[in-house]
């Protein structure tokens, strides 16, 4: 089956973006979790009084 170089490079160039985009994705909520816990652990630190 032969494909056309702009046809393959069309379809190379999406995919690209796919995967940029996810790791992207995947990066932003990695980060987000780590903010998250560390945020939470700032709020255990000062608000949390050992019984």
């Amino acid at each position: 089956m032969y494909i056309r170089q702009e046809d393959q490079m069309h379809i190379f160039e999406k995919s690209y973006k796919i995967v940029f985009f996810g790791i992207i994705s995947t990066y932003s909520i990695l980060i987000n979790a780590i903010l998250f816990l560390e945020i939470y652990d700032l709020f255990v630190d000062i608000y949390w009084i050992p019984l």
